[in-house]
């Protein structure tokens, strides 16, 4: 049945913009169904997972469907996927969700990923935008002291200070 539903679906990585609105709906309906079936009666989140991502990808406004993609991800433990859709999200969306995106983003990177550079990246960014921010400043306190860039830690030990 699900390989019925896989012929229906729009080609992952399509916009929602380039399809009709008809179509959008109606293709979401068809990933919500294949979701569930997944989900519940397969018992099988990285495969729901894969349907909530494509859902969202059609409906990338929805916050229900970010919930349900971050949901799907924890409990599939997919966590590179979840990063690439809160780095396609950081692309696409205004600054309103900007700094929450990239908290999410620094978490993930920091902790489950270890990936020091992008760690880095959201943590720069985040302090660009709240330079008081104590998670962005603690990550890159941590990262620095890490990697050995003493002149980085000191940098931001002395802004500390002031």
């Amino acid at each position: 049945l699900l390989e019925t539903f896989e012929l229906l679906l729009p080609v992952e990585g399509t916009a929602g913009s380039a399809l009709s609105d008809a179509d959008r709906q109606a293709a979401l309906a068809l990933v919500d169904e294949a979701r569930a079936l997944a989900e519940e009666k397969l018992g099988s989140k990285p495969q729901a997972f894969r349907y909530a991502r494509r859902a969202f990808e059609l409906d990338p406004a929805g916050d229900r469907r970010l919930a349900e993609v971050e949901r799907l991800a924890q409990e599939s433990e997919d966590w590179s996927s979840l990063a690439a859709v809160y780095e396609r999200l950081l692309e696409t969306r205004g600054a309103a969700d900007e700094l929450g995106l990239l908290r999410k983003a620094l978490r993930l990177a920091h902790g489950k990923l270890q990936r020091k550079e992008d760690a880095r990246r959201f943590a720069e960014r985040i302090t660009a935008l709240a330079p008081d921010d104590e998670e962005a400043r603690a990550a890159l306190e941590s990262i620095s002291q890490a990697e050995e860039r003493w002149a980085d830690l000191l940098k931001l030990l002395h802004g500390r200070e002031e």
